[in-house]
């Protein structure tokens, strides 16, 4: 089984790609995109940029400034969770993350 395969939905799905969607001058993450595919099918490079790229079109219309984006690595991936704070160096364009202080 693949790392990158999500299980526990009807049919398992392949992650293809995961990007970071950030303000450019805060680093603050405002949208985090998976892509995904049925497991056996077959999924070109092509096909993966123009899927990224009509998302990224449609992101462009619904937020009022221009995001950047980066690629999240799946060991990224799985270090985030409800008490991770992730952000982006604006300046690095480095993933950030930031354990959220408990409340006791």
């Amino acid at each position: 089984m693949s790392k990158n395969a999500i299980h526990g939905t009807p049919g398992e799905l392949l992650l293809l790609r995961t990007r970071a969607y950030f303000d450019p001058q805060t680093g603050e993450v405002v949208h985090l995109h998976r892509l995904l595919a049925p497991a056996g099918m077959s999924v070109d490079t092509k096909r993966i940029e123009e899927e990224t790229s009509a998302f990224e079109e449609m992101l462009a219309r619904s937020h009022d400034q221009v995001l950047k984006s980066v690629e999240v690595s799946a060991e990224d991936l799985q270090r985030m969770d409800a008490s991770t704070t992730v952000r982006v160096d604006p300046n690095s364009g480095e993933l950030a993350f930031e354990r959220a202080e408990s409340g006791e």
